[in-house]
C-alpha cells in the first residue's frame, strides 16, 4: 500500500502555495509520493490503487481535483483524504434561501464546480476531511453531521520564523478597505496615541485598487504620521513590517485570510491586534493575540504599555515563537494526520 499526494506548487494558487511546505516539511517525511496535478487524469489514476492512501488539495478553481475525487469515491477508494481551502464553501453552505432553509448541498456544488455534483453522501465517503480552522470544522460537523472532519493547522517553516529583534516601534495595517469602520477606528486610535508617543507612525498597506479621492480623503483627515502605500509588492510589505512592532488586522469577514495574516505576522515577530473578537476559537490553544475593545482610552493604554516597554514586546515574541512550535510544527501536524 502506497501513499500519494496530488497537488501543485504553483505560487499563484492559494492551495499550491500551501502545498509546497505541506509536502516538503510534512508528507515527504511520512513517505508520501508527490503527483503533479497537471498530469492527465488517466495517468494519475493509473498510478493510484484503490487501497492506497491519497491526499488531495481542494480549493478555488481546482476542478481536476473534484473530478479525481468523484472518480475515486465512485470506484470505492478506501483511503481518500482532502484538505478544503475554499472559504466561500463554508459561507455558501451556511447560507439560507428565501424560505429560510439551507440550500441543497448538490445545488451548491453545482454552482462552484459545474457538472461535478457531489451530494452529501460523497462527503461521508471521504475518509478524512481536513480544514484549516476550528470554525470551519465546527460548521461542517454541525451542519452536515459529519464525524470525518478534522482541524489541521497550517505548517509553518521554522526557517521563516524571525529570530531578530526589530528596531521599529510603529503600527502596521494591511487592508483592502473592505471594512472602513474598523480602519477609521484604528486611525482615531493612532491619532490619540500620538499625544503620548508623537513619534509613532501608522503604516497602511492598501492591497486593492482605490481611487485617488479615497486615498486623499484618508490622508487629509489623518495626515500626521500616517503613511499609505498602494498595492505594495512583497518586498515593500516586508520593508514596512520591519519598521513596526504591532500589526492590526482590521478585516475579519473573510475568515481564513485573516488567520493566514495572523500566522504571517507571527512568523515576523509582530504583536497582533484583531478588530473583532471572532478568532478566539479559530486556531489551536490560547492564541497570543489582542483585540481592539472599541474603547479608545482602554486601547490607547494597551498600545502605550506595549510600545513603551521593549521587554513586553520581547515577551510577546517569545509567546508567538512558542505557539508556532507547539501547534504549527511538523511534529504537531503529523500527529493530527490520520494515516
Amino acid at each position: 500500500m502506497k501513499k500519494f499526494y496530488i497537488s501543485s506548487t504553483d505560487q499563484n494558487d492559494t492551495a499550491g502555495n500551501y502545498s509546497e511546505d505541506f509536502y516538503r516539511l510534512v508528507l515527504r517525511n511520512m513517505e508520501y509520493e508527490f503527483i503533479n496535478r497537471d498530469e492527465e487524469v488517466s495517468n494519475i489514476l493509473s498510478l493510484v490503487a484503490s487501497m492506497d492512501h491519497v491526499h488531495l488539495e481542494i480549493g478555488p478553481g481546482r476542478t481536476k481535483e473534484w473530478e479525481l475525487l468523484k472518480i475515486m469515491l465512485d470506484a470505492n477508494y478506501k483511503s481518500v483524504a482532502i484538505t478544503l481551502h475554499n472559504v466561500e464553501f463554508f459561507k455558501e453552505a451556511m447560507s439560507t434561501g428565501k424560505n429560510g432553509r439551507r440550500r441543497p448541498l448538490a445545488k451548491f456544488y453545482y454552482h462552484f464546480i459545474g457538472q461535478y455534483q457531489i451530494a452529501e453522501q460523497y462527503l461521508r465517503k471521504i475518509k478524512w476531511i481536513y480544514v484549516l480552522t476550528f470554525i470551519q470544522q465546527s460548521r461542517l460537523r454541525h451542519s452536515f453531521r459529519l464525524d470525518n472532519v478534522h482541524y489541521l493547522p497550517r505548517i509553518i517553516n521554522p526557517l521563516c520564523v524571525s529570530r531578530q529583534e526589530e528596531n521599529g516601534r510603529n503600527i502596521f495595517c494591511q487592508t483592502a478597505l473592505l471594512d472602513k469602520g474598523s480602519l477609521d477606528y484604528l486611525l482615531i486610535l493612532h491619532k490619540n496615541l500620538l499625544n503620548a508617543h508623537p513619534q509613532i507612525r501608522l503604516l497602511i498597506a492598501i492591497t486593492e485598487p482605490v481611487s485617488t479621492r479615497t486615498l486623499t480623503g484618508i490622508l487629509d483627515k489623518y495626515n500626521r504620521n500616517v503613511q499609505c502605500i498602494l498595492l505594495p509588492d512583497k518586498n515593500a510589505l516586508e520593508g514596512m513590517l520591519k519598521e513596526c512592532a504591532i500589526s492590526v488586522i482590521v478585516e475579519t469577514a473573510s475568515g481564513l485570510s485573516g488567520i493566514n495574516q495572523l500566522l504571517w505576522y507571527y512568523q515576523r515577530g509582530k504583536v497582533v491586534f484583531f478588530s473583532k473578537k471572532d478568532y478566539s476559537s479559530a486556531l489551536s490553544g490560547s492564541t497570543p493575540a489582542y483585540y481592539l475593545s472599541g474603547n479608545i482610552q482602554r486601547d490607547v493604554s494597551v498600545f502605550t504599555s506595549l510600545l513603551s516597554d521593549p521587554v513586553a514586546i520581547t515577551t510577546e515574541r517569545k509567546k508567538m515563537s512558542g505557539y508556532l512550535t507547539e501547534y504549527h510544527s511538523f511534529h504537531s501536524i503529523s500527529q493530527r494526520l490520520n494515516v
